[in-house]
């Protein structure tokens, strides 16, 4: 997980039903589930992409799941799914899938709901339920999809890469290119909204990002890698050496402490200060080397 909060974890989402023509085997004809995939085919199984009409199959035959409290998806037997989908779908218990009720309905031949996602950008409303989905869906808008739902961009706003999400079962893909971010901190960052960093947002400063759709923020590119550990230095301001990280100047911490301490480079890239753990003066923590 990137530290910026939901919005910056990878958007990468597994396809449940990637291919046209591709179909979750659900057939709920009989009084109880049948136990076998093959079982479960009807005596016809060909289904326009997508699906329209009545729902192929009545969801209600099979107990909502537990672990979902979005809710919108039901405890299916894993043997009447493909095998190589089950791990794009959350665990109600060893024998049962969770899975949306949306793929229930068709049988896997659907289109998920066009709504605007991240900084405006052309998504599809997928389930709160799905693995890939879940961990994210506070950083995302729900738009106007369901409340079981969030919408999830067609492609990843920080690296432009497509999501999966405008590629499931019968979708023709986006109908739009990716969204330019705007640049900041010499180059090194980029302008999110205010919304996107959640409880970050004190740590970050606008710096030249524009605010055209509300406020924005500046987030240096690196702390948006995963994994990112700042750059050890030994700060030598005016109180001498002092054990501190490299960090960007245009994050307020480092400005403030720019006034006070006049830090300098120290060994630290073009765009970064040596900022000190601890305050030189009053031996209080700075902040610099939680960030």
């Amino acid at each position: 997980m990137r530290p910026y909060g939901p919005i910056f974890a990878s958007l990468i989402v597994v396809c449940v039903a990637c291919a046209p023509g591709e179909k979750i085997v659900v057939d709920m004809d009989d009084e109880e589930p049948p136990a076998t995939a093959d079982e479960a085919e009807p005596e016809s199984d060909e289904l326009t992409c997508p699906h329209v009409g009545e729902p192929a199959a009545d969801v209600t035959a099979f107990p909502l799941c537990p672990s979902c409290e979005a809710g919108g998806a039901r405890c299916v037997p894993k043997a009447l799914l493909p095998p190589d989908k089950l791990s794009s779908f959350g665990e109600c218990d060893a024998d049962n899938a969770c899975v949306p009720e949306l793929i229930m309905e068709t049988r896997g031949q659907f289109i998920p709901q066009t709504c605007r996602s991240v900084l405006g950008s052309e998504g599809r409303c997928l389930s709160r339920c799905l693995p890939s989905v879940a961990p994210q869906a506070g950083g995302l808008p729900q738009d106007n999809c369901a409340a079981v739902d969030v919408c999830v961009p067609c492609f990843d706003p920080i690296t432009a890469e497509p999501t999966g999400a405008c590629e499931q079962s019968c979708d023709p893909g986006p109908a739009e290119a990716p969204i330019e971010l705007a640049g900041c901190c010499h180059g090194d960052g980029v302008c999110l909204p205010s919304a996107a960093v959640g409880d970050k947002a004190d740590d970050l400063a606008q710096d030249i990002c524009p605010q055209n759709d509300g406020p924005a923020l500046c987030v240096p590119k690196p702390f948006l890698e995963d994994g990112y550990k700042p750059m050890t230095c030994t700060d030598g301001s005016i109180l001498g050496d002092a054990p501190g990280v490299c960090l960007p100047d245009c994050l307020p911490a480092v400005q403030g402490l720019l006034q006070d301490l006049l830090l300098d480079q120290e060994g630290c890239q073009t765009g970064y200060k040596c900022a000190p753990c601890d305050h030189p003066i009053t031996g209080n923590p700075t902040g610099a080397c939680e960030l």
